[in-house]
């Protein structure tokens, strides 16, 4: 009875041996065959990313490589150009749909389908309803909010886009880092954001960059996607009073008063109070004023307030107001804002004012002179030379927050 004991368990635990034996040999061949795919998906060598990928899952491999395995294999699908889009978009999200939201590839995989479904099957709204639902379950993602950040500078929104900073600044690694310059780009040297997206957009060649031309392409085709979005007429008007066509922005302005009545947006709103203030029509714009400050009452509500007020001729209340929107940080780069507060000033004319007008002038003048070296730093990788010159460079306008965050870059 003891030997027939013995001789069972002695085959119990070999076969246990032999199973630990197998599942390290079938992670070590996995993640090899991981690592192939990785590469293969970097070379766009789709085909032979999907058959490592295939071969990176069997039965005994851990499930973080499964997901990994998934998301490459979804990828290869989704961006294979030499299969017809009917064919390769199935078999795609066969594949990404595996990845649960709550693994740590699920961000990158809901990237991966927005993009598809913003660049390719033109539609808006289901890219940003993926990255917001995505954003609920992974709020600090550095890649997330990145792609979030890139969408508010495209949409005419970098007004209100640093919350999406601070949201992933605590992350680690390269996505960190990227993220920071995502932020840094938007806020001073938006150009390559939108030159880059304007190409895959399709409303700039290859090889074209972006021009004011192509801007209001983009947002006409946004419109396009999604008329319900009061944010690209918001964008068409602001160009169109940009470039001196009053009528053609209240136009662009009046067609989008519905979409703004079912979803109230704040960069609507600030652009109609511009628009009817230079319209004469302070009566309408005035209104504006309550909603806008529920929506936006750190910038965007003052700044309107001092449109609304310059058009009443009450220049103490518009001094009030823009100096209150230049508290907050869109107010310390906004050029009319500044330009504006410095005539304001300079028309009490009493030393104090005057000193103040001139440094409104000196800043201006000072960000100006910075932007041909902001173009270089921002489109490479930082280096320690270059986030030196940044930590400075943004020391000077009070950016803590940025400059703890470029301590922490590896």
């Amino acid at each position: 009875m003891n030997r027939t004991l013995l001789c069972g368990l002695g085959v119990l635990l070999t076969c246990v041996g032999l199973i630990a034996l197998k599942t390290r040999w079938d992670a070590v061949d996995s993640a090899e065959h991981l690592k192939a795919a990785r590469e293969a998906l970097e070379l766009r060598q789709y085909n032979e990313a999907r058959r490592h990928g295939d071969s990176a899952v069997t039965w005994l491999v851990p499930q973080e490589h499964r997901e990994e395995a998934w998301y490459l294999t979804g990828r290869a699908y989704l961006e294979d150009q030499q299969l017809a889009r009917i064919d390769r978009l199935p078999k795609a999200m066969e594949f990404l749909a595996k990845v649960p939201q709550q693994s740590s590839w699920y961000p990158q995989t809901a990237l991966a389908m927005a993009n598809d479904k913003l660049f390719e099957a033109k539609s808006s709204r289901e890219a940003l309803q993926i990255i917001d639902e995505a954003l609920r379950d992974w709020p600090h993602d550095a890649g997330l909010n990145a792609w979030k950040l890139i969408w508010m500078t495209v949409t005419n929104r970098t007004a209100l886009a640093e919350p999406y900073f601070r949201a992933g600044a605590n992350s680690h690694g390269p996505d960190a880092e990227k993220l920071l310059q995502v932020w840094l780009q938007s806020q001073f040297a938006p150009h390559d954001l939108e030159t880059q997206f304007d190409r895959q957009l399709g409303v700039a060649g290859s090889q074209e960059s972006t021009t004011d031309a192509i801007r209001l392409e983009r947002w006409t085709t946004l419109k396009r996607m999604n008329l319900a979005e009061p944010t690209n007429y918001a964008a068409i008007g602001e160009w169109y009073l940009d470039h001196g066509f009053l009528l053609e922005a209240l136009e662009q302005l009046h067609a989008g008063r519905s979409a703004a009545e079912m979803s109230p947006d704040p960069c609507f709103l600030s652009v109609s109070v511009r628009a009817f203030c230079e319209a004469g029509q302070v009566e309408v714009a005035g209104p504006l004023l309550t909603p806008l400050q529920h929506l936006a009452p750190d910038y965007l509500h003052p700044v309107a307030a001092a449109r609304v007020a310059l058009a009443r001729n009450q220049p103490d209340v518009a001094l009030r107001e823009l100096v209150a929107a230049r508290q907050s940080w869109p107010g310390r780069l906004d050029p009319w804002l500044s330009k504006t507060l410095e005539q304001l000033y300079r028309q009490k004319g009493d030393a104090d004012s005057v000193t103040v007008a001139d440094g409104l002038m000196a800043e201006r003048e000072w960000l100006a002179a910075q932007q041909s070296k902001l173009q270089q730093v921002l489109v490479r990788k930082l280096e320690p030379t270059d986030r030196t010159w940044l930590i400075d460079f943004l020391g000077r306008l009070n950016r803590e927050f940025e400059v703890a965050t470029l301590n922490t870059v590896p």
